[in-house]
């Protein structure tokens, strides 16, 4: 069995949340031989939604949360076992109470991005309830029609309220991204790595690749063969065993059906 690994912000998907090709009916054509795993630093569940609407993909195999999640045969495993989550958001929501803004919970990335409308010209809290190992939250202010825009102001606010909160033992706060107006807090140490390990063990016997564009799509073992779309890093593009001229989606295709061609390990 070929095990492909397979990255989504810039290699299912673009800025624009869409595929930049037909990926679905490629999909539909390809060998039973071989079976697609999402692996992103996205939720699972909202991995797997994405994956199901963008690529007509279902699959009980995921890693999430940039390793720290994995789905396998239905079942969801903590790999980096961090606690302490819900403590910490009861302590951030209190925080943030106290400065007369909205806080809502649910699957903020897929409200932002369907721009989702809310009570007009208010500061807004908008946590991520899909996360079970990591934090992720927008802080930005809703215009006239309610929709989530970004505000400098209130972003730094947010920040540093943020930073005044202890954080749970294993967990670190890297990414303040003003740019998007969200704060993303990473499981110390782990790595999309850590969510194949894991999938290694269950199927020994599997030949594993991984289609990335980024540095943190290489996979920590000379086993797994990387493939590269064109819009992927420097240093993913150097270990890659080959490397599509086909950006995003038409790169995954490119990458997929060089896959479809390698001789099956006996």
């Amino acid at each position: 069995m070929k095990m492909v690994m397979v990255d989504q912000d810039g290699v299912l998907m673009g800025r624009n949340y869409q595929t930049t090709a037909d990926v679905k009916s490629f999909l539909q054509g390809l060998p039973k031989e071989i079976k697609i795993i999402p692996n992103s630093d996205t939720p699972v569940k909202r991995i797997s939604n994405n994956f199901e609407v963008l690529a007509g993909l279902q699959t009980d195999v995921v890693i999430g949360e940039k390793g720290a999640v994995v789905l396998c045969g239905g079942r969801i495993s903590l790999i980096s076992n961090i606690q302490g989550i819900g403590d910490y958001l009861k302590r951030l929501r209190r925080a943030f109470s106290n400065l007369d803004c909205d806080i809502v919970t649910g699957d903020s990335a897929t409200w932002i991005r369907e721009g989702k409308r809310f009570a007009s010209n208010r500061r807004m809290l908008i946590i991520d309830g899909l996360r079970k190992q990591t934090i992720g939250f927008y802080i930005r202010t809703t215009n006239s029609d309610g929709v989530a825009c970004l505000d400098d102001l209130w972003f730094n606010a947010g920040v540093a309220i943020t930073k005044s909160i202890p954080l749970p033992t294993g967990l670190e706060a890297k990414d303040f991204n003003a740019k998007y107006g969200i704060i993303i807090m990473n499981a110390i140490g782990v790595s999309k790595t850590d969510g194949y390990r894991f999938l290694r063990q269950k199927y020994p016997g599997a030949v594993f690749y991984m289609i990335g564009d980024g540095d943190m799509d290489i996979i920590d073992d000379p086993n797994v063969i990387h493939c590269a779309v064109a819009n992927a890093s420097t240093n993913f593009k150097k270990i890659a065993r080959f490397v599509s001229d086909k950006e995003i989606t038409a790169g995954l295709i490119d990458c997929l059906q060089w896959i479809v061609k390698q001789r099956p390990v006996s």
